[in-house]
């Protein structure tokens, strides 16, 4: 079994493995980064360190939502240090048989499997497992 953190980016559902998960935070304000790929939202200051912001959706293929009181920064750990994933809304917590854990489709893009380390078919969409290592590399 696998204990997946479940959240939305736009309408996607995706998770990350809950022991890549340092800390959920509300909505933070970011600086900004001059000449920044798109991936990159901005700087978070992290228990007094800067760390990256990143919005994975246009790798992903996904449309941009404007911030509501659902959004929440998760904050991931990574071999490179903390990286905050800015997610439209947090879920739930779910475990998962790795029976049902899949490679992601090759129809995918190729930057898109990369980011995606599983699939898993749910009862109306599919669940998209993110890599954290992956995640700063976006772009």
């Amino acid at each position: 079994m696998t204990r997946l953190l479940s959240f939305r980016l736009s309408s996607q559902l995706c998770a990350v493995d809950v022991n890549d998960v340092l800390e959920i935070l509300p909505p933070k304000t970011l600086r900004s980064v001059p000449k920044a790929p798109s991936a990159l939202l901005g700087l978070l200051s992290y228990r007094g360190a800067p760390i990256p912001a990143i919005d994975p959706k246009s790798t992903l293929g996904l449309s941009a939502v404007e911030p509501t009181a659902e959004s929440a920064t998760l904050v991931l750990k990574t071999s490179d240090g903390p990286l905050a994933l800015v997610a439209d809304s947090i879920l739930d917590v779910r475990e998962v048989a790795n029976s049902r854990l899949a490679p992601p489709p090759l129809t995918m893009p190729k930057l898109a499997r990369k980011l995606i380390q599983f699939v898993i078919p749910e009862e109306k969409e599919l669940m998209f497992v993110l890599r954290p290592e992956q995640v700063a590399n976006v772009n």
